[in-house]
């Protein structure tokens, strides 16, 4: 990917045009084609959305003499044989529909000098991320996009105008890589689906790190870095003989006296809730929010979650009180292979709360066990307890496509969740580098991709499956335990012997296609 972050500045933009980096350039070419323009999920994107955006970022539209990092961008942007001035006032022009629509000729001057006074040492890319950069100012202080009656300058409104900046940056941070043939690809931004829906299942072929992204980069973007994820953050596994009483709540052995008896106890997702909802829990029992009132409503669980959110409300200023949703610090719920229970059974009646409709206490119901509510368990009050999912819980979902057991997810189920699909080909570099397999091989990296993408390849032409069939990154990451004592191709072998070999048999078993998956192994090892 290229070297921008959310925290780069735009003079770091600006130094990767001077520096003519190449994923960069790759990145502008493919913003400024039609590759962009029709993908499914960026329907409606037009090239002057981009042109407006490097307006922004290159501090307005601005003479190439003395500026390398414009006279590259413009050469880029148009590679035909115009002259550098023509390049310019199409840009130029561009730039203006974006802000007064398709008849304008250029962009406002008066706008264009005002781009020029964003000081590029310090202003961030994450004014995208959070619409900031809408109340840029000039030097006297003057709004840059409001009018002098507070209205946006925008044709099409404030808005619009966020959300088209953030696509273009989320695509040039989050979502483009370049895949292990060579190409350019676009992968949407999991963040963004998350914070849109709330739920998502990431699924895909096995070994594409879905768990990994889940646990640490999506969980990292959406807690923050300083999260602590023992408090924000949880996972289970789902398995064949979990339920609903493993889940939400149930009766439960308990063996802590010298006769056996039964205890209600919450399950791990309303044990959850009740620890990342406490504030939403407190207002709908119609009691205020203070120290007592949070012990209260936390009774039995750790002190950190107790002292948690004392300290946001004493420290961090939280008004619990005045509170919107959209205030209350996230807590993230991971399921990892979540088609391997049968969920609507698990979920019970609480999957009516899983609807973006009813999240929070406007989505309260009651639960099987309900009226059993203890001191320890309660979530609203004892009698007649409710339940709901706190407006700040996020649930992501791990699935492989080719597990037996993915037609669990009913369609009631899935209109609740977004999903996205992890390819092998799309994270394979990308997973690899990151484990340091690159560094590890050397020269013999290169080599070693190529011979992934074959026999991934051999997966769709000689054994007759398809992409979901695809072994990730995980598998081939394996060459790291051989590599001690044996070169290259011994490693290779031992990969092949001890991970590959045996889920590629068990692929084709019974479809008298094992001779060819011992072609595809001679490939690989040679």
């Amino acid at each position: 990917m290229g070297k921008i972050t959310w925290n780069s500045e735009f003079k770091d933009v600006q130094e990767l045009l001077v520096n003519e980096d190449e994923t960069f350039i790759e990145q502008i070419k493919y913003l400024n084609s039609d590759r962009f323009k029709n993908q499914e999920t960026d329907k409606g994107y037009l090239r002057r959305n981009f042109h407006f955006f490097m307006a922004l970022v290159l501090q307005g539209v601005q003479s190439p003499t003395g500026r390398k990092h414009i006279e590259n961008f413009l050469y880029i942007l148009y590679p035909n044989p115009t002259s550098i001035g023509t390049k310019l006032g199409t840009w130029r022009q561009n730039a203006g529909r974006f802000v007064e629509g398709s008849d304008a000729k250029t962009i406002d001057p008066d706008l264009n000098n005002q781009l020029k006074e964003i000081p590029a040492n310090t202003t961030l890319m994450d004014v995208f991320r959070n619409g900031a950069w809408v109340n840029f100012k000039d030097s006297s202080g003057k709004p840059i996009f409001w009018d002098a009656n507070n209205n946006s300058v925008f044709i099409n409104g404030k808005a619009d105008a966020i959300q088209k900046m953030q696509q273009i940056a989320d695509f040039l941070i989050n979502g483009t890589q370049i895949t292990s043939d060579g190409g350019f690809s676009l992968m949407v931004d999991t963040y963004s689906l998350l914070k849109a829906n709330k739920q998502l299942i990431l699924n895909g072929a096995p070994g594409t790190g879905k768990t990994f992204s889940a646990r640490n980069e999506i969980a990292d973007k959406l807690l923050g870095g300083n999260a602590d994820k023992n408090i924000q953050m949880e996972m289970v596994q789902f398995h064949p003989s979990y339920d609903y009483t493993d889940f939400i709540e149930g009766i439960r052995p308990n063996l802590a006296s010298e006769s056996i008896g039964y205890t209600f106890k919450n399950g791990s997702f309303k044990s959850f809730c009740r620890r990342a909802g406490v504030i939403e829990r407190i207002k709908a029992s119609g009691q205020k929010v203070t120290e007592g009132t949070i012990k209260d409503f936390l009774k039995g669980e750790d002190e950190s979650i107790i002292d948690f959110w004392i300290n946001k409300i004493n420290e961090e200023g939280l008004n619990a009180e005045d509170i919107k949703p959209a205030d209350l610090p996230p807590f993230l719920f991971i399921i990892d292979e979540i088609n391997r229970a049968e969920i609507s059974k698990v979920l019970g009646e609480t999957m009516f709360c899983l609807d973006a409709d009813y999240r929070g206490a406007n989505g309260r119901i009651a639960t099987q066990y309900s009226a059993l509510a203890t001191d320890e368990t309660f979530y609203i009050n004892k009698a007649n307890d409710k339940f709901f999912i706190p407006s700040n819980v996020y649930i992501i979902g791990t699935m492989n496509d080719i597990d037996r057991s993915v037609e669990v997810f009913d369609f009631a189920l899935r209109r609740r969740f977004a999903w996205h699909e992890v390819t092998a080909e799309a994270v394979m570099d990308k997973v690899l580098k990151e484990m340091g397999v690159d560094n590890a091989l050397g020269n013999d990296y290169s080599d070693y991709v190529s011979k992934i993408t074959a026999l991934n390849k051999s997966i769709d032409n000689t054994l007759k499956l398809n992409r979901h069939y695809h072994l990730g990154p995980s598998y081939f990451a394996k060459i790291l335990l051989y590599l001690d004592g044996n070169n290259y191709q011994e490693a290779r072998k031992e990969v092949w012997d001890n991970h590959l070999s045996q889920i590629l048999y068990e692929y084709v078993k019974g479809k008298r296609t094992e001779s060819e998956v011992e072609k595809i192994g001679e490939v690989f090892k040679a």
